[in-house]
């Protein structure tokens, strides 16, 4: 059998396993490097052990792919930070690292404190049929999650989106929001005819899959040993495609406490960050 006819009996599979989630797989998926991205200023040995259990999940089901967690001290690396101001937060380093590496290398993004639960083989690849693939709408108001995004190298998605946070950052000694990541994302959705095309072209999925352990374990379903040392999770909503969940975090779904700051950024925020935009304020 050859290569074109086995991807279309792929796909064919595919499309019927995902055929009552609304996605369908309509190209071949694009070149992925194997290699998955991670950050955690202190090094893993001085992480807390939930982080290393995370890690650890990722090297187990990866075998053969690079996983590689940046620090602090090798942010130098791979980000020129003579560009971005001393005041800056790790937090907000650990952004724009995040594109860099996927723009310039390509591969996965994922946060130190999602664990996983399956290869990404077993899923990922058919979402990359535009390059790029992020949850969408993980929450409302936000209409994308940047804790796990993979990118070919230099696609015309993670290019734009990285010119186009750069260009927050010139002139700026603070965030204008905490969420300005997702805020200017969504900036560029909605005011670029071209990134708004790609942005469509990504099988939008959302991660209430992943989200589902965490938010089970805050419902108070889950009462013995906290559930992100389980393999597998509830198959609510989108098929739970085995990027896990941020352990210790709160995910869609589960009843929390609103921070202040949380409340004044669905408040104010959106119409805040954009005004940031125009006037760099």
């Amino acid at each position: 059998m050859g290569a074109r006819a086995l991807f279309i009996r792929g796909r064919s599979l595919v499309n019927r396993a995902l055929k009552g989630h609304r996605l369908e797989i309509t190209k071949a998926p694009r070149p992925l490097p194997r290699k998955i991205w991670m950050f955690w200023a202190q090094g893993l040995e001085a992480a807390p052990e939930t982080v290393q259990l995370c890690v650890a999940t990722w090297q187990r089901h990866h075998p053969d792919w690079e996983v590689v967690l940046s620090t602090e001290d090798t942010l130098g690396d791979y980000l020129d930070r003579n560009r971005y101001p001393e005041t800056m937060s790790l937090n907000h380093l650990a952004n724009m690292l995040r594109i860099h590496l996927l723009r310039d290398h390509g591969g996965v993004w994922v946060d130190a404190t999602s664990y996983c639960t399956r290869p990404l083989d077993h899923w990922l690849l058919p979402m990359m049929k535009a390059g790029f693939f992020a949850y969408a709408w993980p929450t409302p108001g936000r209409i994308m999650a940047n804790w796990f995004m993979a990118s070919e190298q230099g696609g015309a998605l993670i290019t734009r989106l990285t010119d186009e946070l750069e260009r927050y950052w010139q002139g700026r000694s603070t965030a204008s929001d905490y969420f300005w990541f997702h805020y200017t994302f969504e900036w560029l959705v909605r005011t670029d005819r071209h990134f708004r095309k790609l942005w469509s072209a990504v099988p939008q999925l959302s991660p209430d899959g992943a989200h589902a352990i965490i938010a089970a374990r805050r419902a108070g379903k889950s009462r013995s040993r906290p559930p992100f040392w389980r393999n597998g999770g509830s198959r609510q909503g989108p098929p739970e495609p085995g990027s896990g969940h941020r352990a210790g975090h709160h995910r869609a779904g589960a009843p929390r406490k609103e921070t202040p700051h949380l409340q004044e950024s669905r408040r104010f925020c959106p119409l805040r960050h954009i005004l940031s935009l125009i006037f760099k304020v």
